[in-house]
């Protein structure tokens, strides 16, 4: 006789905000695991004790996507699995928000 299957454990793991204008990313803190987490086009960060931490932590992370870098010849993978190679402009940064 075999055992039940084990609970799944959920995750409130936001859905990608493609609705985001471009060049702008929202940052969205929502709980996670035992915590807080901020998310970003659908991607969460690392667990935070606090609602607090994980809004400080989103700030940083906001306004760190606003600084300005190099430019640089990027490789990334689609969705569809196709590799495309494009110029980054380091002076191109997205308007950043936060929900909190």
């Amino acid at each position: 006789m075999s055992s039940p299957p084990a609970p799944r454990q959920t995750h409130n793991r936001p859905a990608p905000l493609d609705d985001d204008p471009p060049g702008e990313e929202t940052y969205l803190v929502v709980r996670h695991e035992d915590g807080f987490a901020y998310a970003a086009k659908g991607t969460l960060s690392e667990t935070f004790a606090t609602h607090a931490r994980a809004v400080e932590a989103a700030r940083q992370a906001a306004a760190a996507q606003r600084v300005p870098g190099q430019t640089v010849q990027i490789r990334y993978e689609t969705s569809e699995g196709v590799w495309l190679t494009e110029r980054s402009d380091g002076r191109d940064r997205p308007v950043t928000a936060l929900d909190a």
